[in-house]
Formats: C-alpha cells, structure tokens, sequence
C-alpha cells in the first residue's frame, strides 16, 4: 500500500467517519499513513509509525505529499513555517526536512543520540503543565500514551498508541530494578491497564493527569503531595531496548 507523509501542523483522526465522534490520536506534520478505506468525505487511514487506524477527512488525505526521509525531529514548543505559501506550525515531535529558517536549538538530527536525563529536561521546559487531552500528541494537549509515545520517538523507538498496547513491547522489570526511561502501567479496580508515564529517576515519574505532570511514585503507585493521595495504582514497570 502506498504510504502518503502529512504536510498538516495537526490533524483529529476519529473513530468513526463524523465529526462528532470521538478523537482517538492525532496525526502531526511528518507522520506516515497508509488509505485503508473510503466513505465519501471520509477515508480510514493507519499511521505507518504505530499501525493506529482512524477516520480523516479525505480532503486532508489528498493534500498529503510523497514520502521523504526526515532529517530531524523538532525539539522545541513550535516553529512557524512558509511552506509552499502557506503557513505551517511545526509542533514538537513532528518529523522534518532540515529548513533553512531552522535554528540549531529547535531540532536533533537523526542521527545523534540523546540519553534520558537530557531528554527529560526538554519534556519539562516543552510539556510540562500541558493540558490532558484524550487522543491528544502535541503541546496543545496530550493524553498519557501520547506524552509516553512522544517521548521514546526521541529515542528513536516507536511505541504503540494506547497504554493498553504498549504494556506488550519491551520486558517487564521488578520494581527494584527500576531505572530513568522505565514505563510504568496504572491498572483500574478491575485489573485494566487504564494509565502510563514514564519513570524520571526511581521516585519520579512524568505523565499526563489533568496536566503534564511529574509526581511521586512508589511500590504502590503515583502519589500527588499537593493532594496528599495516591492517583493510580501500579501494575507493572517494563523497559524498552534503546534507552541510553
């Protein structure tokens, strides 16, 4: 199937073909997708970075440009583009050509390597305080999954969409093992995955709760102290290959 690379800022995918129906991720500029179906205004595509399927309008799908390998990826809040005269935002995460207007402080090149302790402090100064937003990737808003997704893209691993998914890849890690980078699950009362974030040293944890936060966390799971209760209750912690 041919793959077609978004030259949108941001774009909803949905989970059924209207504009009412819920918003389950979000395609930002850069991401690789594949047409699955079509309905009229509608077409079902799947993201080539994490096999996500959801509903575009088809107008968005016929703007997208042939693939092009991306030289980098944006690491800062955003930068305004004139592309082919119109103006695009390039958010944070997006994959990109190395423009000319770029600054070497807004973008990692492919190929260098960035270790954890300093990709976090570009999550706090970028993402931190940013709303939650369900199906949300970008600055504007981001759900658990979407921070943690964000986050290991950096790092060149490309995690599933949801928690519920990416509690599949890498291998599960006893609690004293754990290490800065770990993913960490949150289950319900039932035993459901329903939360993710990502572990800042063996007592802090980054994630997406009302806002993008960082919180303590122990053997029982993430306690907010300006509340003085735990959140979410722990079920697992596993590590991805490619952590440095």
């Amino acid at each position: 199937m041919e793959v077609k690379q978004s030259n949108i800022s941001v774009l909803a995918m949905r989970k059924e073909p209207n504009h009412r129906s819920e918003m389950v991720s979000q395609i930002i500029y850069g991401d690789g997708v594949i047409l699955q179906e079509v309905k009229r205004e509608w077409s079902l595509i799947k993201t080539s970075h994490d096999d996500y399927s959801g509903w575009i309008e088809s107008k968005h799908f016929q703007q997208f440009e042939n693939v092009s390998k991306p030289e980098a990826i944006l690491c800062t809040s955003l930068v305004q583009a004139k592309l082919k005269n119109k103006t695009v935002y390039l958010a944070f995460g997006s994959f990109t050509p190395l423009f000319s207007f770029f600054e070497e402080s807004d973008y990692f090149k492919f190929q260098e390597k960035i270790n954890t302790k300093d990709l976090f402090e570009i999550f706090e100064k970028v993402m931190l305080d940013v709303p939650y937003l369900w199906g949300g990737r970008t600055v504007f808003g981001v759900d658990c999954s979407g921070l943690s997704q964000l986050f290991y893209r950096f790092l060149g691993i490309n995690l599933a969409r949801d928690a519920s998914l990416q509690i599949h890849q890498g291998i599960e890690i006893a609690l004293s093992d754990r290490q800065s980078g770990d993913l960490v699950f949150f289950q319900n009362d039932q035993g459901a995955i329903t939360h993710v974030g990502i572990l800042k040293t063996p007592n802090t944890i980054l994630h997406s709760s009302g806002e993008v936060r960082l919180d303590q966390f122990d053997e029982k799971g993430i306690f907010r102290k300006d509340l003085k209760i735990y959140t979410h209750q722990l079920h697992s912690i596993r590590r991805v290959s490619g952590i440095i």
